[in-house]
C-alpha cells in the first residue's frame, strides 16, 4: 500500500498529529500505529515537513504585507475588464505537500504583485539567484522504491538524490520569480562544499554567453554569474542550472551530467 492509499481516517489523524491539532486523548492510539509501521512513519514525517513548508511560507510574509493585502481588497475598485491569466507552473513536493507548495508560492505570487516585478519576464540571472541563497525547508526524501531521485519535482521533472556519491540534499527553498516558479535543491559534500540545483517552471530564460559543451547529446553552457560558476541545461524543455561557490566546473559538470545510475 503506498501512502496515497491509505484509509482516510489514518490520513487526517497523521495531519492532525504533524500539525499538533490531533486532541490528546487520540494520540497515544495513533502513535502505536506508527510506531509498527515504518510506512505510517515515513508519511509523518512527508506531513511535517508539509507544515514546515507551509509555516515558513507565512513566516517570510510581513505583518505590513498581510496589512497592505487587507488595505487593497478593502479599497481596490472592482476591475473593467478581466486580466489575462499568469500560466502557473505546477511543482509536486510529493502527495501530501502539494497543498502545503501550493500555500507558499501563493504567498510569493502576492509579494511579487505588490513589488511590480511580476509580468517582466523572467531572467537568467534572477533564476539563478535562488541557487546561492539559503534554504528555507528541509532536504526533500528519497523517493520510495526509486532511491536514484528525490520526492520534489518542478512539472513532473524530479531532481536526483546523487545516490552512491559522495552528494547529499540539505535543504531546498521554492520562489516566485517574475511569474515563474524557481525550485531549488541544495547539496552538500562531506567536506562542506554546497551546491544550489535549480529547475526554472514555464519557458527557460535566455542564457547569455558562456562556453557550451556537448556531453551525452546534451549542450551544457559552462557561464559565470556574479562571480559564481554556473552551469545550465534543459531537460524536458525546462531550464536546469547548478552552481556554488567554490565549486569548479568538472565538479559541477559531473553533478549536471549525473543519471539514476549514477554515471556522470
Amino acid at each position: 500500500m503506498t501512502t496515497t492509499d491509505l484509509p482516510g481516517d489514518i490520513q487526517s489523524d497523521l495531519t492532525a498529529l504533524a500539525d499538533g491539532s490531533l486532541p490528546a486523548d487520540r494520540r497515544a492510539r495513533v502513535q502505536a500505529q506508527i510506531d509498527g509501521s515504518p510506512e505510517l512513519a515515513g508519511e509523518l514525517d512527508v506531513q511535517r515537513r508539509a507544515v514546515a513548508l507551509s509555516r515558513a511560507a507565512d513566516q517570510r510574509a510581513p505583518r505590513e504585507l498581510h496589512e497592505r493585502v487587507q488595505e487593497l481588497a478593502r479599497t481596490s475598485p472592482r476591475p473593467r475588464r478581466r486580466r489575462p491569466a499568469v500560466p502557473t507552473a505546477r511543482v509536486a513536493f510529493g502527495p501530501a505537500l502539494a497543498g502545503a507548495a501550493a500555500a507558499l508560492v501563493a504567498a510569493a505570487v502576492v509579494v511579487g504583485l505588490l513589488v511590480g516585478g511580476g509580468t517582466s519576464g523572467l531572467t537568467f540571472a534572477q533564476a539563478t539567484a535562488p541557487t546561492v541563497r539559503a534554504a528555507t525547508i528541509a532536504a526533500p526524501p528519497r523517493q520510495s522504491g526509486a532511491p536514484a531521485w528525490l520526492n520534489v519535482s518542478t512539472e513532473g521533472i524530479h531532481f536526483p538524490s546523487y545516490w552512491g556519491s559522495a552528494w547529499s540534499a540539505s535543504g531546498a527553498r521554492v520562489d516566485r520569480i517574475a511569474g515563474q516558479s524557481v525550485t531549488t535543491v541544495f547539496y552538500e559534500s562531506p567536506a562542506g562544499t554546497r551546491v544550489g540545483y535549480a529547475i526554472v517552471g514555464g519557458r527557460a530564460p535566455a542564457a547569455p554567453g558562456g562556453r557550451v559543451v556537448w556531453h551525452g547529446g546534451v549542450p551544457y553552457r559552462l557561464l559565470n554569474v556574479n562571480g559564481v560558476p554556473t552551469i545550465t541545461w534543459t531537460r524536458s524543455g525546462h531550464a536546469c542550472i547548478i552552481s556554488g561557490h567554490g565549486v569548479d566546473n568538472a565538479t559541477l559538470m559531473r553533478l549536471a551530467g549525473w543519471s539514476a545510475t549514477g554515471a556522470a
